[in-house]
């Protein structure tokens, strides 16, 4: 039996482009959704307690995914924003 063919022994059909090899993207990615962890860290450590009665009262919105609650990140951003607002008062 032969070997599988190697990337590098592969041969490109002559009118074809070459294949680019496939490379996991490096680059860090933001995140688009937090968890209350999160979310508690986001805000510069605010209790699990806060966040959560925030959510109960709906200052933040948050969806489930299964059974973890999360917040989008620009959700996050504008309620804490509008703390900050609320805090100048």
């Amino acid at each position: 039996m032969s070997q599988p063919k190697t990337t590098d022994q592969i041969e490109t059909a002559p009118n074809q482009p070459e294949a680019r090899s496939r490379q996991p993207d490096d680059t860090p990615h933001p995140p688009l959704a937090v968890g209350v962890p999160g979310i508690c860290r986001m805000s510069g450590d605010l209790s699990r307690a806060y966040v959560y009665r925030a959510i109960a009262n709906g200052e933040l919105v948050t969806f489930k995914v299964g059974r973890r609650r999360m917040a989008l990140v620009k959700e996050v951003e504008a309620w804490i924003s509008r703390l900050a607002k609320e805090g100048e008062r």
